[in-house]
């Protein structure tokens, strides 16, 4: 695993040196916009981050995204399409009442690309949940360097 992250960040360092246009890798196994399931509470509210990174030597473009939280069941509980100028960053949240509000409902965040992106698009995105009435943090998945995949025009 460290041999492969290590060969990808040379390959991602010769291109920028190099000059050339590159998309963003990804570092991760397949799919790479993909978080795993997390369970909330009543009581909490998770959110879907994405920041649309500045990288040296790659011309900065827009990335425009599907933020999407589904269920166990794949049914997609809520969505939002934006389109991220570089350097900015935004969210979206889900509370627990809209997960389900059952003791703990368990939700599947996800990033999606919703078009042929051009060069530029390089995204990190997070998830977190926190208490909605106090604001505390009880869990952040830490950012995920990503390369989104095209969103797929069926629901799940």
């Amino acid at each position: 695993m460290k041999r492969t992250v290590a060969i990808a960040a040379a390959a991602l360092l010769v291109i920028v040196a190099s000059g050339r246009i590159a998309k963003a890798f990804n570092p991760q196994p397949d799919p790479p916009a993909l978080f795993g399931m997390v369970g909330i509470t009543p009581d909490e509210t998770i959110q879907l981050n994405i920041v649309n990174v500045d990288l040296p030597g790659i011309p900065p473009g827009p990335c425009k995204v599907t933020l999407r939280f589904l269920n166990t069941a794949g049914v997609v509980l809520k969505q939002q399409v934006i389109t991220v100028k570089p350097t900015q960053a935004t969210s979206m949240t889900l509370t627990g009442a809209e997960a389900g509000g059952t003791f703990r409902s368990e939700v599947h965040p996800a990033l999606l690309l919703t078009q042929n992106e051009g060069v530029g698009c390089s995204a990190i995105g997070s998830v977190e949940v926190f208490n909605t009435s106090t604001g505390v943090t009880s869990l952040v998945e830490n950012s995920t360097y990503i390369s989104l995949p095209p969103a797929t025009t069926t629901p799940h």
